[in-house]
């Protein structure tokens, strides 16, 4: 068993955006590539579950990456979202902890990470550790152990709503005058849903 693997949810459609985010430019590199070299930096393998339209790019792209593998969602629970992408993960690859992130969050850092691994020596009683920014929560920007077992009990009753499945774990939230000593990033968890969710995000560089 691995101390740490990173899961990088990348299943969607991406049909806000009109584009696949995986495939996003980001610091000279696509958004997918970033994840992934940063990850491996933090964890011992990296997994990455795509759509069926971007696995087989995805293969050719990252060739020169060692300790990755590329699934799509386990088909008992296609179309049942990002929970579907954390069983398969787990299925395939047990580990104690997990980084678990979306493939649209360009402002994930080295030293977020590493944040994050330490709150889970912290608080190694939790199953779930995830951030909280204006009372919201942000489920793909965090750490998990394997719950396979509770998700596949959660996801076979016809459940797919991700806030409802960690309210039946134990969670801890970690509050910003936490996290924000971690990292220089303002919203580490930023996600780009859209065309000008993506504007925002490089108007922000600019500004920088």
């Amino acid at each position: 068993m691995k101390k740490w693997v990173t899961l990088i949810l990348a299943g969607g459609q991406s049909r806000r955006m009109g584009t696949s985010k995986t495939f996003i430019p980001h610091k000279e590199k696509i958004m997918i590539e970033y994840l992934v070299s940063i990850s491996q930096k933090v964890s011992e393998y990296t997994m990455i579950i795509s759509n069926e339209n971007d696995k087989s790019k995805l293969k050719d792209l990252l060739t020169s990456y060692k300790n990755i593998t590329i699934l799509q969602d386990d088909p008992q629970f296609k179309g049942f979202g990002p929970l579907a992408g954390l069983y398969t993960g787990m299925k395939h690859c047990k580990a104690d902890w997990y980084f678990v992130l979306a493939n649209d969050m360009p402002d994930i850092n080295i030293p977020y990470l590493n944040g994050l691994r330490q709150c889970t020596a912290t608080h190694s009683q939790y199953e779930v550790i995830i951030p909280s920014h204006h009372e919201r929560i942000h489920p793909l920007a965090g750490a998990y152990r394997n719950v396979k077992n509770e998700l596949y009990s959660y996801l076979s009753s016809g459940n797919k709503k991700m806030t409802s499945f960690i309210d039946s774990l134990s969670s801890y939230y970690i509050q910003e005058s936490e996290w924000s000593e971690w990292t220089n990033r303002q919203e580490p968890f930023f996600n780009m849903n859209t065309l000008s969710d993506l504007i925002e995000w490089q108007k922000r560089k600019e500004d920088d």
